[in-house]
C-alpha cells in the first residue's frame, strides 16, 4: 500500500514523488518534484530531479501524470497501481469524471474537502 506523509512544507508520496506547498521549495534529487502553481512554461529535467509544473500529460518513471490548470494547478496521478489526486479547484471536479475513481485525494482548499466528504466518493483525503 502505498504511504503518503504530511509534512510541515512537502508531502511525501511513496518513494518517488514529493509534492511542494510552497512554490520557492528547492526541489530535492533523486524525486519527481510537484508544485502548486506553474513556475515555467514547461517540465524542468535535470540530471538529478524532475520538476512537474505546468499542465499537461506526462509519463515519467512509471508514474502517469495528468496535469489541470484552472486558477491552479490539479493533478491525477497513477502511482504505483493507485490513483492519487491533487486537487486546489472545485472547478477541476467539474471538468474531470476520473476524481471519482482515487484511491487518495490531497486537498489544498478547505471548501473542496468539506464538498468532498459530503459526497462520500470513497478514498483517503489529506488536508494540507
Amino acid at each position: 500500500m502505498l504511504e503518503i506523509k504530511n509534512e510541515e512544507e512537502i508531502v511525501l508520496i511513496g518513494e518517488l514523488l514529493v509534492l511542494h506547498k510552497k512554490d520557492t521549495s528547492t526541489p530535492i534529487e533523486g524525486k519527481i518534484n510537484l508544485y502548486l502553481s506553474s513556475r515555467s512554461e514547461q517540465p524542468e529535467f535535470v540530471w538529478n530531479y524532475l520538476i512537474i509544473d505546468y499542465p499537461g500529460e506526462y509519463d515519467q518513471e512509471g508514474v502517469y501524470f495528468k496535469v489541470i490548470e484552472r486558477w491552479n494547478l490539479n493533478y491525477l496521478i497513477k502511482y504505483q497501481g493507485e490513483f492519487i489526486s491533487i486537487l486546489q479547484d472545485e472547478e477541476a471536479l467539474e471538468d474531470v469524471e476520473e476524481v471519482d475513481n482515487m484511491d487518495w485525494r490531497i486537498l489544498s482548499n478547505q471548501k473542496l474537502a468539506k464538498k468532498l466528504e459530503e459526497l462520500d466518493t470513497g478514498g483517503e483525503i489529506i488536508k494540507i
